[in-house]
């Protein structure tokens, strides 16, 4: 029996303002009775189910990202055809009513006319199976028409290039010192043991007249601020005014901090932003909380994450354009395996480590010898690169290091002031020199987002094992479509393949669906 593709088009109608979600697919199909919507026909005006490939990026030398390519879905536009019906059954998402809209000669003129498209989801079913069986294999978001002579053209971009977008939109406005005015404010988030306040001058009125105030987050609440140096000599931290010289008042609740003098050469310690209570520090909880915060997904969920938690330090200075994306990369990459992406549905972001194939169970089998697969593929994951008998992690950024400290600075201070970096060495693999010689293998230096000493120092050992012994991968066709397995997922596969004859779990870490409704979709695991 033929499989069909099935893709439900969400847009935006101009006349009403409302979404409405049309039903097309790549062969006839109408849902069954006893499927809601029931008795649903879907417009067999898509040519081809499009490929589709998702992998979480690098394995064994992840930095977070998963990459997503998504070739366009093409809607055939023929003069009126018996395979057509006149009318589309469409569903209002607005007003939560079906809609019967008449089709002219050229079925999908309407689409161009009419309507903007806004997102597509793409299911695979049996043309004999009821549309409750149908298996989701992904969303997109739609980018704008383009015509043909008889089709229209619809490139899909994954939901992963909505976060494309800067993380830093709120700007310094004309009350601000002209070198601000119209650059996005700084933010600070979990806890930067060192970094460089923006300046805004005196204050000319108010309870803080004559004081000096230095923002560090933008205005946004923060937890506080333990220290502030000029030149590597501390200031008093004081609870209330009058402040003197060589001592500084914090508000917390917009992360400002007051001086009676201007410091030469002002730092801060910072412990970062803190909206609504909460104290942002953790790897998943800061990625999840800056994408639902920002409107870019409705959920998140860093369980997978946050069950080891890691302390972050991230300062953003005035004017920086990190994206979205970026951060996330940079976050999810400061601890080995770890990750982010949208699931299937494009509703959740997930934020996690990567698992390993046998410290789980596996959601499903495949057996060469049953024909549930063809057989494993050797895949070369270009990491070729020689093993490393020794990773440093390198942690603890300042941004603006400077060698202006003072003479009684201590050098506790003077260290944390003019170094970049803090750096965490791994103990030399004595096996891996054993076998490969210093020929053989390298030195991994890899720089982190954490905070701590104590996480940085947890770290190390588990880049270095990943690093020391990288997997092995392989490509996996499967001919049910896979319902249910996603990325990070185990399968137990059994095949003649070495190691896997007796049966051997792999973990999923991408999909390839292949071009038409009968494309083959490709596993990519690894051991």
């Amino acid at each position: 029996m033929m499989r069909v593709a099935l893709f439900e088009l969400d847009c935006h109608h101009r006349a009403s303002g409302h979404v409405h979600r049309w039903f097309f697919s790549t062969g006839r199909y109408i849902t069954w009775a006893t499927d809601t919507p029931r008795d649903l026909a879907f417009l067999p005006l898509v040519e081809a189910a499009p490929r589709v490939t998702v992998s979480v990026a690098a394995w064994g030398r992840t930095r977070g990202g998963t990459r997503v390519e998504v070739a366009p879905v093409r809607l055939l536009n023929p003069q009126r055809d018996r395979d057509v019906p006149a009318e589309a059954t469409v569903y209002d998402v607005t007003a939560g009513e079906w809609l019967r809209l008449p089709l002219a000669e050229r079925p999908v003129n309407v689409l161009l006319t009419d309507y903007e498209p806004l997102t597509i989801v793409m299911r695979l079913v049996e043309q004999d199976r009821p549309y409750a069986a149908a298996v989701l294999h992904w969303r997109g978001r739609c980018r704008r028409w383009q015509p043909e002579r008889a089709a229209l053209r619809l490139p899909v971009a994954d939901r992963m290039g909505d976060f494309d977008q800067p993380v830093l939109t709120d700007r310094y406005d004309e009350t601000a010192p002209e070198s601000l005015r119209g650059m996005t404010k700084e933010l600070v988030i979990g806890h930067a043991p060192i970094m460089e306040p923006t300046y805004l001058g005196i204050v000319s009125s108010g309870t803080y007249a004559g004081l000096h105030r230095w923002s560090t987050c933008g205005g946004r609440p923060i937890e506080g601020v333990p220290r502030f140096w000029d030149r590597g000599v501390p200031y008093a931290r004081k609870a209330g005014l009058p402040v003197s010289a060589a001592e500084y008042l914090v508000s917390t609740s917009d992360g400002m901090v007051y001086t009676s003098v201007k410091p030469t050469t002002p730092r801060c310690e910072v412990q970062g932003w803190k909206p609504e209570g909460v104290w942002l520090r953790h790897i998943g909880q800061v990625i999840g909380h800056l994408g639902t915060s920002s409107g870019l997904i409705g959920a998140a969920d860093p369980s997978g994450m946050d069950a080891t938690p890691r302390t972050v330090s991230v300062v953003l200075p005035p004017g920086d354009t990190t994206t979205h994306a970026q951060l996330y990369d940079r976050l999810a990459g400061s601890v080995a395996r770890g990750y982010w992406l949208v699931d299937l549905l494009g509703e959740t972001l997930i934020v996690g480590r990567l698992p390993r194939a046998d410290d789980g169970e596996a959601v499903r089998t495949y057996r060469a010898s049953t024909g549930s697969t063809s057989g494993l593929e050797p895949e070369d994951l270009g990491n070729d690169e020689l093993p490393a008998r020794q990773v440093v992690l390198r942690w603890g950024r300042n941004l603006r290091p400077d060698g202006t400290t003072a003479s009684e600075a201590d050098a506790g201070t003077v260290a944390l002031w003019t170094r970049e970096w803090r750096e965490v060495p791994t103990a030399v693999d004595e096996q891996v020199v054993t076998i490969f010689g210093l020929q053989g293998s390298r030195i991994v230096t890899l720089d982190s987002d954490l905070a701590y000493a104590a996480d940085a120092a947890a770290e190390a050992p588990l880049w270095a094992a990943e690093l020391a012994a990288p997997s092995r991968g392989y490509i996996l066709p499967v001919h049910d479509g896979a319902p249910g397995v996603t990325l990070c997922d185990r399968v137990l596969v059994i095949d003649t393949v070495a190691e896997f004859g007796g049966g051997a779990k792999a973990v999923v870490y991408g999909r390839d669906i292949g071009e038409g409704a009968f494309g083959a979709l490709k596993l990519f695991v690894v051991r």
